[in-house]
């Protein structure tokens, strides 16, 4: 199994594949893990009978050159490439005279397939769990935990060793910039893993890695409100601090007070715009109400909020920008990020970009730090856009003071000017 290198930045375990491994070695198959971002090196070489790859849309370019690599390397080995860019972009990937077999959809039953039965070339297509514990909790033991679980921020706004978990697939919603708006990887019908299931990985964390707190990635964590109070029951004796993501539309009173009381520090919504018109065109089925009530709430219980703006929509003009201004101004977020619209491959808004005739980045990168599309606003406008919402409604060093009384923030900060200069001097630029 390969993770590409893709940036330092990134500081998530690539659980998708510790996924598709640990169901492998349930089935008896030996699986080894090649992580050149947790290892510190890159080396794509391979003596299996078969590579499997990850794909990103952003990786394609970057996989391609991993798997002409392995192929020199070992042209016995057969290479078999999914994740979400082969499902969306099948044939482009199945063309590619590097990569032997491609998997569409969801990848443990389909990999599993692919070894079992000797496969050599094809198009293979994935199904779907109906129940989600039946995959083994991911097997973390294949990389270095030990560099994920360094101690970060990933947990706003606490400084600890922390690690992401993930407790379904699905999401009822279709964002047009999100890849379920065409329902391509796991659907609109949401399925979770159970709730003990749930406490029983993140116990592990706990007593395998000495985690002290868990980013859960879900695409709405809180969805399923009773499932999630009986996650909450069932980790808060682990003393963890926590966060998560949710929809405007979806917490309430009840459910937050009992996030808190289970250690649950910081609350993340796609806020996107503070323009109801421009939430219309991206199909969030949410309202600009419902962003300032939950926000309020959350500032109410005492729970520390992250928002996410995305600039450059469709229908987006300057009175928009303002609108979207002044909503920050309002709900105050503690974390706030900016991202560039950018129309990914299977994706609603992909298609309205080629049918509207949009002016696209050819360069679409993994971390896409720079503007992807050019609608309303150029791309030096959208730049200039999110450099001033940023430091209107956000301060990275307000962040940093806030750590300065703790001793683990001050030694990492001090350890990393010693051994990752570059690293400490580029996250005080940005």
């Amino acid at each position: 199994m390969i993770n590409p290198f893709t940036s330092k930045k990134w500081r998530l375990p690539p659980l998708g594949l510790l996924y598709l491994a640990s169901y492998l070695e349930k089935h008896g198959i030996s699986v080894r893990v090649l992580d050149p971002l947790s290892q510190g090196y890159e080396n794509y070489a391979s003596d299996s009978p078969y590579t499997g790859i990850t794909c990103m849309s952003g990786q394609f370019k970057k996989v391609q050159e991993i798997a002409k690599q392995v192929k020199t390397k070992n042209p016995a080995t057969v290479t078999v490439v999914g994740g979400v860019h082969p499902t969306v972009a099948t044939e482009e990937a199945n063309s590619d005279p590097n990569i032997d077999v491609v998997v569409v959809g969801e990848g443990e039953k389909a990999l599993l397939r692919t070894v079992e039965e000797k496969s050599k070339k094809g198009i293979i297509c994935g199904e779907p769990f109906e129940n989600l514990d039946e995959i083994p909790i991911p097997a973390r033991h294949l990389v270095n935990m030990n560099w994920y679980m360094r101690r970060g921020g990933i947990v706003f706004p606490r400084w600890l060793r922390a690690t992401s978990v993930i407790t379904s697939r699905g999401c009822p919603n279709s964002c047009h910039f999100c890849i379920n708006s065409k329902r391509a990887m796991f659907g609109r019908t949401v399925r979770y893993h159970s709730a003990e299931y749930v406490k029983n990985e993140v116990e592990e964390l706990v007593s395998r890695y000495r985690t002290e707190g868990i980013f859960f990635v879900d695409d709405n964590f809180v969805q399923n409100r009773k499932r999630l109070l009986e996650i909450c029951s069932g980790i808060k004796r682990l003393d963890l601090k926590w966060t998560c993501l949710s929809r405007v539309d979806t917490l309430n009173r009840q459910v937050l007070d009992a996030m808190k009381d289970s250690g649950c520090v910081t609350v993340g919504f796609g806020v996107e715009s503070g323009s109801q018109k421009v939430l219309d065109a991206l199909n969030k089925n949410a309202k600009v109400e419902n962003t300032i009530k939950a926000f309020d709430l959350c500032h109410d219980v005492g729970v520390k909020t992250w928002a996410t703006i995305i600039i450059g929509s469709p229908r987006e003009q300057r009175q928009d920008i303002e609108m979207t201004d002044k909503l920050l101004q309002r709900i105050k977020p503690d974390y706030l990020e900016v991202f560039y619209l950018t129309p990914y491959r299977g994706t609603v808004l992909y298609d309205q970009a080629a049918e509207e005739g949009w002016a696209m980045s050819e360069n679409t990168t993994w971390l896409n730090d720079q503007p992807q599309v050019e609608i309303h606003f150029t791309r030096e406008e959208l730049v200039e856009i999110r450099k001033t919402l940023l430091s209107k409604h956000f301060s990275k060093w307000r962040w940093a003071k806030s750590n300065l009384k703790n001793p683990n923030f001050i030694y990492d900060v001090l350890a990393n000017v010693v051994l990752e200069p570059s690293f400490v001097f580029e996250w005080i630029r940005r």
